[in-house]
């Protein structure tokens, strides 16, 4: 993205929507691409899992869909499945050529890391790439979680959004019901915040 901005290719100021007008529903046209790159976009957990991270199509599809949680601009928060993709698109969308293939000939490759590739072919893997562990399974029977890291899965990582708020983990028993603490599902994580103290 810097390379763009460098290049006036892009401008931080710039609407995503006018990139990408796929992203434009739900109240997002006014989400700048400073705040993409900044995680204040106010989409954080927006979904995109597998296996509608490999076509296109769906990603653009997924964009639409997108929801916003807070204003854009209004809270730093990081945008774990949606800034990546989005960067991805906008790169597409201003140099014609897809991410892997920007990122080999625009900046790898005149560097002289010709060894360094997006998106290796499964083939030429062995030896080059190391090998993947799944962190989130406990046996190799289950499946993996496609949402990516395994600390989402454990909301003890969680902490709030507002620094301000002291963070303790939630009480051990019954956690979803207690009058202290409240869920809200993303996925198959949970992110934990201070329930409204009752009257």
């Amino acid at each position: 993205m810097w390379k763009l901005l460098g290049e006036g290719l892009l401008r931080l100021d710039e609407q995503v929507a006018a990139i990408i007008p796929e992203f434009a529903p739900n109240g997002k046209e006014t989400v700048t691409v400073e705040q993409v790159l900044t995680h204040t976009a106010g989409f954080p957990f927006a979904p995109l899992g597998y296996p509608k991270m490999l076509e296109r199509e769906q990603r653009l599809a997924a964009f639409g869909r997108w929801r916003l949680d807070t204003p854009p601009g209004t809270r730093f928060q990081f945008h774990l499945t949606a800034a990546a993709w989005l960067i991805a698109e906008i790169v597409e969308r201003r140099t014609g050529l897809p991410f892997a293939d920007y990122l080999h000939e625009r900046i790898a490759r005149p560097l002289g890391l010709t060894s360094i590739e997006l998106g290796v072919p499964v083939e030429r893997q062995p030896g080059t790439v190391a090998p993947m562990t799944a962190t989130d399974r406990t046996d190799d029977t289950q499946e993996p979680d496609p949402w990516g890291p395994w600390y989402l899965a454990d909301p003890g990582s969680w902490r709030p959004a507002n620094p301000a708020t002291p963070w303790s983990p939630p009480p051990p028993t019954s956690p979803c019901t207690s009058r202290r603490w409240s869920t809200r599902a993303c996925g198959s994580r949970r992110r934990w915040r201070r329930a409204p103290a009752s009257g």
